[in-house]
């Protein structure tokens, strides 16, 4: 597959390491990895999973353990930095020019590399998730990285806390018809969860 980088030992490569290591997971830190707790339960017994670039993700990848056995694509430097010691997964790292505010990997490069992709389940950060606009974000080059994610997954599962429901950024990436699950924390009231739930998308709230 083009332009992905398959990372056996990477993690000392630039010395960076213990700084990736210490990414902070920010505000709601404490809900975010209950997220990312229940969000192993839908890891499958074997394949593929993407990881998007995010700091709910990012407490998903180091929640990872080496005896699982996947096959893990990611366009974050962090998670890779994460899971780069992990010898018996096997890490696919997407490349394409870094946004220095998120360290996710953008661009065409990104795009064409998920379009030759096979992707069993991918977990998605979003900036905002709402009923009638679907999973958005502020910038233009991550929406469109995030399309072509949904577009090479057979599952896809949105982790976000819940402080972003009701939120509406500039770009749309899914239609909440196509996220298979959104894990979000217990402070989703229950008539937003129930309509999501009517319109398709199961919630799950940890």
């Amino acid at each position: 597959m083009a332009n992905l980088v398959n990372l056996e030992s990477v993690s000392h490569a630039f010395g960076t390491r213990v700084l990736l290591d210490g990414v902070s997971l920010g505000v709601g830190a404490g809900e975010k990895q209950r997220i990312a707790e229940r969000a192993l339960a839908e890891l499958p017994g074997q394949g593929t999973i993407l990881l998007d670039s995010g700091t709910t993700t990012l407490a998903l990848a180091r929640l990872l353990t080496n005896d699982l056995g996947l096959a893990v694509v990611t366009n974050s430097v962090a998670i890779a930095a994460v899971l780069s010691d992990h010898p018996d997964l096997q890490l696919h790292l997407l490349g394409g020019q870094v946004r220095t505010r998120t360290g996710a990997a953008v661009g065409s490069w990104v795009e064409r590399a998920l379009s030759g992709t096979c992707i069993d389940v991918a977990f998605l950060g979003t900036n905002g998730f709402s009923l009638d606009r679907g999973m958005t974000t502020p910038d233009l080059a991550e929406a469109d990285a995030k399309r072509a994610m949904v577009a090479a997954s057979r599952r896809r599962i949105v982790l976000a806390d819940a402080s972003k429901a009701g939120l509406s950024h500039f770009q749309r990436f899914a239609d909440v018809e196509e996220v298979s699950l959104l894990i979000t924390d217990s402070r989703l009231d229950d008539e937003t969860t129930e309509a999501f739930d009517n319109a398709g998308m199961e919630v799950a709230r940890a």
